[in-house]
């Protein structure tokens, strides 16, 4: 394919992936996100002291670090699996493999533009060229990827905070920090009832009502994605839910506690996996640029009460981005390998 195909390609996907999100809207909620950042970040490192922090870095175990970073890549097979279930729901057949790939290298478009749009587009394009089999029409394939990576958000949301209200019962945090245990539980209840609403309720004839006008082409694609969503299997939602659940338990007990050990912190281990997965869960939510900022705010506001100094806690979410940031730079390196075989390979062919 030659630059000029790339590009059209890309803007009729950027044109499908951001129906709902008017380009109108976009530069202002970009600015909004990059003052949101930027203000935290700022308040963080006007606080903290250059040589604890710096003290806290250095007795930092390399080793357990190197060690969640490998597990990090190990259970990214996990949401492949699960978005492969997804995929053969919607009639689509994408090897778990190739799902593996798309998602590790769209986590490196995510470093080059900050936020979920650009990880987000690079992973409709390369899972709508992805699929093996009989070719449905190409409306057909793009309606049930934006499906699918819809659904794979929000169950993996709804999975990173099931577990709160059984531990706000067996292990609430202390101090005001409950009431981010108690939001997230709450969150966790409406989570299940829109999932429910969503899947049984006649959602694709409320669209219909609004797919005139200005908002025929929303409304209309509102409407497609509903019916794809809908005609999804219970029992592949509830396989594909189980599966996110796992991840995200694997993520907290492999990554986050892993990486609070190589800081030496011997905390309530029960405890700190209500708080991390909190973070996990505010960090889907879109406030931040790619939430950088959340995780580094969020684990001194609740270590705090454990004793845990200021520079050690922001060192911990700072080490938490650092492995996302490498992944990232792995999924570059994939992305430009694989870039770099196929254009010399076109070539050879001339």
């Amino acid at each position: 394919m030659n630059l000029n195909g790339i590009v059209m390609e890309m803007r009729s996907g950027f044109n499908r992936l951001v129906v709902l999100q008017p380009n109108s809207r976009s530069m202002p909620r970009f600015i909004l996100k990059l003052l949101v950042t930027t203000a935290i970040l700022f308040l963080l490192f006007r606080r903290i002291d250059a040589n604890e922090l710096s003290q806290a870095l250095s007795q930092t175990s390399y080793r357990l670090f190197t060690l969640a970073l490998l597990f990090l890549f190990i259970i990214l097979i996990l949401p492949a699996i699960s978005q492969k279930i997804l995929f053969k729901g919607c009639r689509l057949d994408l090897k778990a493999g190739s799902i593996y790939n798309i998602n590790l290298k769209s986590m490196f478009y995510s470093l080059v533009v900050p936020g979920d749009l650009a990880s987000g587009l690079a992973r409709f394009l390369k899972f709508s060229r992805a699929h093996r089999g009989a070719r449905p029409s190409e409306g057909e394939i793009g309606q049930s990827v934006l499906v699918v990576m819809a659904v794979d958000r929000f169950l993996n949301m709804a999975a990173v905070i099931a577990p709160i209200p059984f531990l706000l019962l067996v292990s609430p945090l202390p101090d005001k920090t409950i009431w981010f245990q108690k939001a997230s539980s709450l969150a966790a209840i409406l989570f299940f009832l829109g999932a429910l609403i969503g899947h049984r309720c006649p959602l694709k004839k409320i669209f219909s009502l609004i797919n005139r006008g200005a908002l025929k082409k929303i409304g209309k694609t509102l409407e497609r994605m509903t019916e794809t969503f809908q005609d999804l299997p219970t029992r592949t939602l509830s396989a594909s839910f189980t599966i996110c659940l796992v991840y995200q338990i694997a993520g907290i007990f492999l990554i986050d506690i892993v990486l609070a050990k190589s800081l030496g912190l011997d905390l309530p281990w029960l405890t700190f996996f209500s708080m991390a997965a909190v973070i996990r869960f505010a960090r889907y939510i879109p406030v931040t640029l790619s939430g950088i900022g959340v995780r580094e705010g969020l684990f001194p506001l609740f270590l705090v009460s454990y004793g845990v100094p200021f520079e050690t806690a922001l060192t911990l979410g700072l080490l938490g981005s650092v492995i996302v940031i490498l992944a990232g730079l792995v999924g570059g390196l994939l992305e430009g390998y694989e870039t770099y075989f196929s254009t010399s390979s076109s070539t050879a062919r001339r």
